[in-house]
């Protein structure tokens, strides 16, 4: 069987979720809060209780018709919130098999905190526990409940194989092959080392029955000092692998609950390969998750538009070229963020780690996300109401770099935004490290000796004028270099009302637009305007190193070079270790009202408020 729709109505902070056409691989998401396990538990409780369901779905057959027993008026049933479904009553009421589990649910909760478990009592007459049979609700119970029966199973395998072998020699009175009666725990084996590929599980021997081992690294351990996400993924795969399950309805609450994302990536994929024609449903808020398997389903819990459909379908963001290509790797990240604040840099990089350490603190239900440069930042901030507004119901934030941008520029860019785009009063991130006091303390951490002149904030300060002054052309040239491209800007060749054009008028407005814009850039490029730009900020940058203001060069000069050059005076002093302990006592100074990064602080905690 399997789940073709679902219509979900007032479940939680659920008031409207509709989903429909559903295939194999179905992952829910969202953020903390959004309803995900409340309609994972409805859905779960419906099956439970077919006299009164909490959400309407539809099941559809996927067996041969001589097999199913899920048939309704032959196209499946159309189950009803609230209303008595008995044709679901008699089909729950059937009983399978434990190694023949078909056309049934199965429940993995995100209770999944497990005890040791004792070796069972084990009889040379032991019956195959896949012959056992189970009420199809019993894998309708939490996960916990289950462990310890799953983990006797392996054991009882072990042994019916033993009774078979010892059967065998009575009743042929000869020695028989033990590859005549293949391991039923190689299937196990072969599963812990896809999910653990550096270990390998040993089987069990009935003769002599100890607790799981396996190996790593020519060391024979207890399965018990596993950590405790290797023991959490091997529970899961074990308890599906024992069912072997075929045409069932399988949902897995918060995967990723404990996990390594890698952990959590081969477990999906080890479940996904196991058993035939099953279909899968994920709960979850991991980005790492929901990026890996954006190829399937998924569908995003907005928790904005309560009004309306809940449900969004994560290819509205994966059809859109322009954002998919800015969010990248990201994209499973911004479906579950409520709010997202977009910066500047790379995944790994120093930007995303200062905004995310300053989020964590001052706006913890935020996500932040980097977008590489300064151009895509912009890019959001235009398209950023169509996506709000219409698409996913979130909140988005934007912050860029200063560059070389004049106060004139800032305010043009920040007005209309509704204050959710900042631009920094600093040039660069970096340039926020170019603190004597921070500099001072992040160096006496054991990183210089005691009697070091770079214990001295006076002394760094020196040492960051010095660079300054060697810096001062080339900082000129950037300062200009950047504010006249942001000038010139993009080409803009929009004509209003092309549509009632014809193509001669058409023609003629585009050439008029094209001149114009031209114009516009030549005199943006003109000689003396750009010799104008260079002499008045050498003059600006002169007179400041002169009169030792230092809050010139501190915000406009590039910080990443005055940085490298500052660390290249220090003997034996790596720049990332430093960076590392300045982000560190920067974080730890957000509290502080003379912190170099209040800025920051007080901008993220505007988006809070917004």
């Amino acid at each position: 069987m399997k789940i073709t729709k679902i219509q979900a109505k007032d479940i939680g902070p659920i008031k409207n979720f509709e989903i429909e056409n559903l295939g194999e691989v179905i992952i829910v998401a969202g953020a903390n809060g959004s309803g995900k396990t409340s309609l994972k538990n409805a859905i779960i409780q419906s099956f439970q209780n077919p006299a009164n369901p909490q959400v309407s779905f539809a099941l559809l057959p996927t067996r041969p018709k001589k097999e199913e027993l899920l048939t309704g008026d032959g196209e499946g049933l159309e189950i009803t919130k609230g209303s008595n479904s008995a044709p679901l009553e008699q089909y729950m009421q059937t009983r399978v098999a434990r190694g023949r589990y078909v056309g049934a649910p199965i429940h993995f909760d995100d209770s999944r905190v497990f005890k040791e478990f004792k070796v069972p009592p084990l009889s040379f007459n032991q019956l195959d526990p896949d012959d056992e049979e189970t009420d199809i609700k019993y894998y309708l119970n939490t996960f916990e409940s289950r462990y310890e029966s799953t983990m006797h199973k392996l054991y009882q395998k072990a042994a019916h194989r033993f009774s078979q072998i010892a059967s065998k020699v009575v009743s042929d009175n000869e020695p028989v092959s033990p590859n005549e009666f293949p391991d039923p725990l190689q299937p196990f084996i072969e599963l812990f080392s896809e999910l653990i590929p550096d270990k390998t599980l040993k089987t069990i021997d009935p003769k002599n029955p100890r607790m799981l081992e396996y190996e790593d690294d020519g060391n024979i351990r207890s399965i018990h000092t596993l950590s405790s996400g290797e023991r959490e993924v091997v529970a899961i795969g074990f308890d599906l692998l024992l069912t072997t399950p075929k045409h069932s309805v399988i949902l897995i609450d918060e995967p990723e609950l404990h996990l390594h994302p890698q952990l959590a990536f081969r477990l999906i994929q080890a479940l996904l390969s196991i058993g035939e024609n099953n279909q899968f449903f994920l709960f979850t808020h991991s980005g790492e998750l929901i990026t890996s398997f954006a190829d399937q389903q998924v569908f995003y819990i907005d928790t904005h538009n309560k009004d309306r459909n809940q449900a969004r379908n994560l290819n509205e963001i994966a059809d859109d070229p322009q954002l998919s290509k800015m969010l990248g790797q990201n994209i499973g990240t911004f479906a579950v963020g409520k709010n997202v604040i977009f910066v500047e840099g790379q995944q790994a990089s120093i930007d995303k780690s200062l905004y995310q350490g300053v989020a964590r603190q001052v706006f913890p239900d935020s996500v932040v996300i980097p977008v590489s440069g300064q151009e895509n930042i912009m890019a959001l901030a235009r398209i950023r109401d169509t996506i709000q507004s219409t698409m996913w119901g979130i909140s988005m934030f934007m912050i860029r770099d200063r560059d070389g941008l004049t106060e004139e520029q800032v305010r043009s860019m920040e007005s209309g935004t509704d204050g959710r785009l900042k631009i920094l009063k600093r040039r660069h991130i970096e340039n926020y490290f170019l603190d004597e006091d921070l500099l001072a303390k992040s160096l006496s951490e054991d990183l210089v000796p005691d009697d070091s002149p770079w214990r001295k904030p006076s002394y760094i300060k020196n040492q960051l004028r010095e660079i300054a002054e060697e810096l001062l052309a080339e900082a000129v040239y950037i300062w200009v270099k950047d504010s006249v491209r942001t000038e010139v800007g993009n080409v803009d060749l929009k004509v209003k009302n092309f549509q009632a054009q014809d193509i001669d008028k058409l023609r003629e407005s585009v050439k008029a637009k094209a001149t114009d814009e031209a114009q516009r850039i030549v005199e943006v490029l003109k000689e003396d305007r750009v010799e104008k730009l260079m002499t008045g900020k050498l003059q600006e940058y002169t007179e400041a190193m002169e009169k030792k203001e230092d809050v010139v060069w501190r915000d406009q000069f590039p910080g990443k070079t005055m940085f490298s050059k500052l660390v290249g005076r220090i003997p034996e002093v790596s720049k990332g270790v430093l960076r590392r302990k300045c982000k560190r006592l920067l974080l730890e100074s957000i509290d502080s009202k003379s912190t170099s990064i209040k800025e920051i602080v007080d901008i993220i905690e505007s988006f809070k408020k917004a």
